[in-house]
């Protein structure tokens, strides 16, 4: 088994916070490529302090605790807690800036958030994630050109459409923010106004011109555009006291 970390990240954070922050990595990256452990947001993953320390059998228990907060407190991680159980508190962790740490998610394994190489569980029992079969709902929802390794930059399809995955991301995504977050209070797209907003990605991004129309990311260029394009509201049209969705 070979153990490895960024030396930027331990430069600058410390080497045993870049050897957890590469674990966080790890997992953040397969839980949002199969549309896992998705709350406020963000992409969580969890663990127990008991559990790293049989991941990582050359720290002691103490130096890990110490390590995750570290992170906390330099601003890399966040903490939270989503468990079913009110018994359990086992912390769950994100990144504080998924763009500055996630890689581009082209060809991702679709594995399920489950039990890694040291044999230590990763996933409760009782699920904490959008349920799902395991399959990609990041990787696979665009036909854009976008190579992982390259980073190299492409325009949107002029055929592109909305793929079924993508589609059942979007209403998860905007279901979980509609439930959490005040601002987003009811605000849950629909099917036909995902649609409806895919079209004017479409035609935004295929029309604008220049290099600013190329992406290294379209997933994430989509995703963004859901956070911006924002909640789903009723508005009267004047007079007749009818409702319509803006």
């Amino acid at each position: 088994m070979n153990h490895s970390f960024d030396i930027e990240h331990a430069m600058r954070f410390g080497i045993e916070e870049a050897i957890m922050l590469g674990n966080l990595i790890h997992w953040v990256v397969n839980n949002r490529a199969n549309g896992t452990n998705f709350h406020q947001g963000r992409t969580w993953t969890y663990n127990s302090v008991r559990a790293y320390c049989e991941q990582y059998p050359y720290m002691k228990r103490g130096a890990i605790d110490r390590t995750l907060k570290s992170l906390v407190a330099q601003g890399v991680v966040i903490t939270g807690m989503f468990n079913t159980r009110a018994t359990d508190r086992t912390l769950w962790y994100a990144l504080a800036d998924e763009d500055k740490f996630l890689p581009v998610l082209a060809d991702f394994p679709k594995t399920s958030n489950g039990v890694n190489d040291t044999g230590n569980s990763n996933t409760q029992g009782s699920g904490n994630a959008i349920p799902g079969n395991g399959k990609s709902l990041i990787t696979t929802d665009v036909n854009a050109n976008v190579n992982a390794d390259s980073r190299r930059a492409s325009r949107l399809p002029r055929d592109w459409k909305l793929k079924p995955e993508t589609l059942e991301w979007t209403i998860a995504c905007t279901t979980e923010w509609a439930n959490s977050m005040p601002d987003w209070e009811g605000g849950a797209w629909t099917p036909e106004h995902t649609t409806f907003e895919a079209g004017k990605f479409r035609d935004y991004w295929v029309g604008k011109p220049g290099r600013d129309a190329t992406k290294t990311d379209w997933p994430a260029t989509w995703r963004n555009w859901v956070r911006n394009a924002g909640p789903l509201r009723a508005r009267k049209s004047g007079g007749n006291g009818a409702w319509h969705l803006s």
